[in-house]
């Protein structure tokens, strides 16, 4: 039962995670609001979202990781975090929006930031930097 209940929370805060992820080119639209991503010319909040879903067994374990060395009490939140995919589709600049993030968690955090930083991310065809948050 207990397992089961984690698992949810686990998928919870996944969805939480994805829902945030988001991409916005160099110029955002000053109208565009957190609730609605921006995507980029050649990169889509989709394949982005895939990334993350493709790792998706390295996020449940940071999580898990987190929840067995630290305050069991932050089980649900988020943390959002803001890089730039560089032209080779490595990322630069991670960091975690702390502002923004509910779960104060450093060992989740920067279990993510390491996932982040070590993934393949797509690249714009124009070979221009993206950031995402």
């Amino acid at each position: 039962m207990i397992f089961k209940q984690e698992i949810r929370l686990v998928f919870k805060w996944l969805f939480c995670l994805l829902l945030i992820v988001s991409c916005a080119s160099q110029e955002t639209d000053p109208k565009a609001t957190e609730a609605e991503p921006q995507a980029v010319t050649g990169i889509s909040k989709q394949q982005v979202y895939g990334i993350f879903h493709k790792h998706h067994r390295y996020i449940k374990g940071c999580y898990r990781s987190a929840l067995n060395n630290e305050d069991s009490s932050q089980s649900h939140g988020k943390v959002v975090l803001t890089f730039d995919i560089d032209a080779s589709g490595q990322s630069r600049k991670a960091r975690v929006l702390k502002e923004q993030t509910t779960i104060d968690s450093p060992s989740l955090q920067k279990c993510l930031l390491e996932g982040v930083n070590s993934w393949d991310w797509p690249v714009d065809p124009s070979g221009q930097p993206v950031k995402v948050v």
